[in-house]
């Protein structure tokens, strides 16, 4: 009879560490007994329950954002350019000329600043809000001072130019609201308010700087009939229709 052993440590324990790496041994034995040989042997790890795999997280896609294919809000600072056919204090004075559909008149013109506010429903559409502070140019010798708020609510479609949505088409039908305050030059003429729907579209292109970051450049129009609130919906001066072109800048940050 005869008897013979073996074992083989797997080295790499790291005694109290909460991952210790796993250890094994392995034993045999022979013995023999007439003419019988028995062989046994076992495997054992001493490293208790396998380690556990770590989990890393998916980075998010770059598509799913506000600005791309995904849902959620956006929020834009905006510059605007408008330009009226007939400058708003000449329809509230009465005060027509050739002037008032000239293009460099400079009181038909106003500058507008304002904050968008965008909530994205899907890949390619969006509901649009923005107001903004809008303010005629004149001078001191001008018929009127004209200030007061822009606002406008929209729906907006978006085109890709390419797969990863960094040049986009917009499209924007919506409803414009203006709240004009005319400060007549004449010191003993009231003060008049009148205000008016705008009917506008606008067509754009953007150009997204980071996943939630871009630059919308567009332009839009559209036609408003003034009146004064004491006499909604009518203006009792007459024909008060003016058409409007607006050229618009917004920085765009995803939220």
């Amino acid at each position: 009879m005869g008897y013979s052993s073996a074992s083989a440590d797997v080295p790499g324990d790291v005694e109290g560490g909460k991952h210790a790496a796993p250890t094994g041994g392995a034993s045999a034995h022979v013995s023999g007994d007439g003419g019988h040989v028995t062989i046994s042997a076992s495997t054992e790890l001493n490293g208790g329950d396998r380690d556990r795999l770590d989990y890393v997280e998916r980075e998010d896609d770059p598509l799913q954002t506000p600005l791309r294919r995904g849902r959620g809000y956006s929020v834009a600072p905006f510059f605007s350019a408008h330009k009226w056919w007939v400058s708003p204090a000449r329809l509230a004075l009465n005060h027509y000329s050739n002037d008032g559909y000239s293009f460099g008149d400079k009181s038909s013109w106003a500058e507008c600043v304002g904050l968008e506010f965008r909530y994205s429903f899907a890949a390619s559409s969006a509901l649009l809000v923005d107001a903004g502070y809008e303010h005629f140019n004149s001078t001191g010798v001008d018929i009127a001072v004209v200030s007061g708020l822009t606002a406008e609510v929209a729906y907006e479609w978006r085109y890709p130019l390419d797969a990863e949505y960094k040049n986009q088409l917009i499209l924007a039908p919506g409803l414009g609201y203006e709240h004009l305050v005319i400060q007549p030059g004449d010191a003993q003429s009231a003060t008049l308010s009148m205000g008016g729907f705008v009917p506008r579209i606008r067509l754009g292109w953007r150009h997204l700087l980071a996943a939630s970051a871009g630059l919308d450049l567009s332009l839009d129009g559209g036609a408003v009939n003034f009146f004064a609130y004491s006499d909604f919906p009518f203006y009792p001066r007459g024909d008060a229709t003016s058409a409007l072109v607006a050229l618009n800048v917004a920085l765009l940050w995803g939220l």
